[in-house]
Formats: structure tokens, C-alpha cells, sequence
């Protein structure tokens, strides 16, 4: 009854909002969003709209942090390129399920407009979307296998392997240990830089469903092809653009063409439209024609990006010294000064006097009388055996010494508060003392009770 009663009031939530707050079901029960929408309604609180297809706008794609770190196009295509296929290796090592590599795809691509490969090394992040993506599409893997086999595949695909065929070596423990702290903070990079919306809508499914609903669901060649192209496009910039319902469209639309079967626009009624297939299916058809390329070329390419990348944000901005334009009135503000103060045993004014400096008010600097400087000497002298022959401030202390200029106060103050001070930190170190020899008695009695 309890069960029932629970399901009753569920249900009636859900009919109430939907019929009087005007909120849709979905909108508030699956609680996986990209995108966010907030209620326009004042006073309410903020609603999250579920959306798992997002779309990278235009400017993130044509201008991406790399771009404006110094990378070249090419390259950075070539890097993506190149991770999408090791990322793809690795799963096949793994015998990880295809939906596990397209979504560690697919995170990597999307991580890449938000960071710049200049920054952020591009092996960990491939390691660390392909052990998130395990995990998100419950098929989780150890941390120790993906970091041995992404070792294996990183040789394999290197240009000394591929050309001469050295052979592969193991990781050692040390390198391991680092490679693994390294995988840890990118996949938590990649979390923090996606906001941790990581659940993704494939087109796998919906290629099976759009060849039966066209009549080629016994076609198995049709099937591999589509799926082929679909796998092959996860490298390119077609899942960053375009819906999973058009990218599958796209994938079985070159499969017909490519096995010359005849179809019209059969798309239409999946709310597709034909610029779209046809411009997914122009982008995965032009992944073909890209000649392949090492990892250590572009790693030379990132490093010189790299470099000077650093040496302009080490420049410092020089900014040009504003020349100093003296005044009379300037000249008179320090003529007084030097009047009024008899220990002033130098002066800016005597420097300009015989650099020349002054050349402009020179009328005004002849009018300044000329000081002596044996009657400051003599000035100062007199001050100081005065200070010397003053009678002290505390006639009951036995030696004192000058008053300070520090306010007044003189010697002996300041070595009772250094006295005060010096008390109160042996204190504080007994207290410690004290508060150690009581744990480790503690601890002692806890062993030999143990031991009991």
C-alpha cells in the first residue's frame, strides 16, 4: 500500500506540473544537460532541460584556443586526427565496446575547443577521456591497463616502429607512476572544462532503425559501410557540428552511394534536411583524402608553439620615461626646505646647480643664497651634544641609554617586551612538549594493549 501510495502522489506531481506550471515531463526528470535553460518566470527557481545533442557554434570552431596559441590548422587536425586513432586502438586492445571509443572520441574533440593542445598534453588527455568514457558507459576498465596499453599503442604508432619495426618496450614503474598522476589530473581537467555533462546520444542504434524503416535492413554490406563511415567521421568535425539523426542519415547515405543504390530523399521524415547530409557526408568523405602524418612531427611543431608562446608572455612591457620639467615654483618649495631644516646636509638643488641642468630657470637659482656647509657641520654638532648632556627620562633606572627615535621609547622597553615575547614562546613550547609526551604515551598504552 505504501508502494502504491507513492506511486499515486509520483504521478499527480508530475500531471500538476505538467498541466498548470506548464513544464514538460522531460524537461525536469532526466537530469543529464549540455545545454541549460532558465525559467523566464520571476520568482521561480531555475529549471535544467535536458539536451544530450550539442552543437559547437561556428566561432569555437574556426577559432580554437590552439589557433590562438600559434598552432597551424593543419596540425591541430592532424593531432586530432591522430588521438581519435589511438584512443581507437587502444579500446580494440581493451576489447572495449565501440560506444566506449566514439564517447572517449567525442569528449576528446569537445575538451580540445575549450583547451589548447599547447597547454594541455594531448596523451594524457586521449588516456584520460578513454577511462572516463569506460566508466560512463559502464564498461570500466583499471587505471593500470589503460596506461600499459596506451603505452603499447603510442610505440606502435611511432614513426620507428612503423618504418623499421624496433621493438616495443615495457614501462617501468617509475614512468608508470608518473603517467598515472598525469591521466588522473586530465581526466579531472576534463570534467571541470565539460561540466561534467559527459553523456552523449550515438548514432549506432539509429542506423539499424533508419535501414529497416527504408526497406534494406537484410542489406548487411549497406550495414558495415554505413557503420565504417560512421566510425571513421568520429575524427572530424562532424559530431561537433550535426545531430546523431543526421550524422546517421549522412553515413547511410554514402553507403548507397557507394554500393550504387538508387535512393531518394528518404531523410525528410527524420527531420533532416539534405544540406545537411550533404555537407556531413562532403566532411567524413575528406577525411579520406588527408595524408597521414608521425606524432613526433607535430610534437616539434606543439614544442616550437610551446616556446614561444612563453617567451612573449616573459616579455615586459617597456614603457617610455615621461622627462621631469622643473618649475620656479618648484625650486622655490625646495629653497624653503632647505631653509627651515638645518640637517639637510645635501640637496637635489645642488646637483641641478652643477649639472647645468637648471639652465631654463637659472635666474631663480641665482637668487637662492649660497650655504656653507662647515656651519651645518657646526649646527649638527651642537644638536647632538645636546641630545648627549640631556638628563634621562627615569631618574630611578641605573643606565640608560639615548632616547630612541621610534616615539620616545627607549632601550629598556624594548628589551622587556623582547622579554615578555621570549616568555610566552618557551611557554608555548613546554605546552607542546608537554601535549607530545602525552600522545606518545598514549600510543604506547594502545600497542601494549594490543599486544594483551
Amino acid at each position: 500500500r505504501v508502494v502504491y501510495f507513492v506511486g499515486f502522489v509520483t504521478k499527480l506531481t508530475v500531471a500538476f506540473r505538467s498541466l498548470f506550471l506548464n513544464v514538460p515531463y522531460h524537461s525536469w526528470s532526466k537530469r543529464v544537460a549540455m545545454t541549460s535553460l532558465a525559467d523566464e518566470r520571476p520568482g521561480k527557481k531555475r529549471r535544467v532541460r535536458v539536451d544530450l545533442e550539442i552543437e559547437v557554434p561556428r566561432y569555437e570552431l574556426e577559432q580554437t584556443p590552439s589557433r590562438k596559441d600559434g598552432l597551424s590548422k593543419e596540425t591541430e587536425d592532424d593531432l586530432r586526427v591522430w588521438c581519435c586513432h589511438f584512443i581507437q586502438d587502444t579500446g580494440i586492445l581493451l576489447r572495449m565496446p565501440q560506444v566506449v571509443m566514439a564517447c572517449a572520441q567525442i569528449l576528446f574533440q569537445r575538451f580540445y575547443y575549450r583547451k589548447s593542445m599547447v597547454a594541455v598534453d594531448v596523451k594524457a588527455s586521449a588516456m584520460a577521456c578513454l577511462f572516463l568514457a569506460a566508466k560512463v558507459e559502464e564498461s570500466p576498465q583499471s587505471l593500470r591497463n589503460v596506461v600499459n596499453t596506451g603505452h603499447h599503442v603510442q610505440q606502435k604508432l611511432s614513426r620507428a616502429h612503423t618504418e623499421s619495426e624496433a621493438p616495443i618496450g615495457t614501462l617501468e614503474e617509475h614512468v608508470y607512476a608518473r603517467m598515472k598522476n598525469e591521466v588522473i589530473k586530465a581526466e579531472r581537467r576534463v570534467l571541470k572544462e565539460l561540466g561534467f555533462c559527459v553523456h552523449l546520444k550515438h548514432p549506432h542504434k539509429l542506423i539499424i532503425s533508419y535501414q529497416k524503416m527504408i526497406g534494406l535492413e537484410d542489406n548487411r554490406e549497406l550495414s558495415q559501410l554505413a557503420w565504417n563511415y560512421m566510425n571513421d567521421g568520429l575524427r572530424t568535425v562532424a559530431f561537433m557540428r550535426y545531430r546523431a539523426q543526421v550524422i546517421a542519415c549522412a553515413s547511410l547515405h554514402l553507403g548507397t552511394l557507394k554500393l550504387g543504390i538508387p535512393m531518394p530523399e528518404w531523410w525528410t521524415p527524420f527531420d533532416v534536411t539534405t544540406e545537411e547530409v550533404e555537407s556531413t557526408a562532403t566532411i567524413i568523405a575528406e577525411h579520406y583524402l588527408r595524408p597521414r602524418r608521425y606524432y613526433e612531427e607535430m610534437e616539434a611543431e606543439v614544442a616550437e608553439a610551446r616556446k614561444a608562446k612563453n617567451s612573449e608572455s616573459r616579455k615586459i612591457p617597456t614603457v617610455a620615461a615621461k622627462p621631469t620639467i622643473i618649475s620656479a615654483a618648484m625650486i622655490d618649495r625646495i629653497s624653503e626646505r632647505r631653509t627651515t631644516s638645518p640637517l639637510v646636509r645635501g640637496s637635489r638643488l645642488d646637483g641641478l646647480e652643477s649639472n647645468g641642468s637648471g639652465s631654463k630657470n637659472a635666474e631663480t637659482t641665482a637668487k637662492l643664497p649660497a650655504r656653507d656647509s662647515s656651519e651645518r657641520q657646526e649646527k649638527h654638532e651642537s644638536r647632538r651634544d645636546d641630545d648627549r648632556l640631556a638628563a634621562p627620562r627615569h631618574s630611578k633606572s641605573r643606565s640608560r641609554s639615548p632616547p630612541c627615535r621610534d616615539g620616545g621609547r627607549d632601550r629598556s622597553d624594548n628589551d622587556r617586551r623582547h622579554d615578555r615575547s621570549r616568555d610566552r614562546d618557551r611557554g608555548r613550547d613546554r605546552d607542546r612538549g608537554r601535549d607530545r609526551d602525552r600522545d606518545r604515551d598514549r600510543t604506547r598504552d594502545r600497542a601494549r594493549d594490543r599486544r594483551r
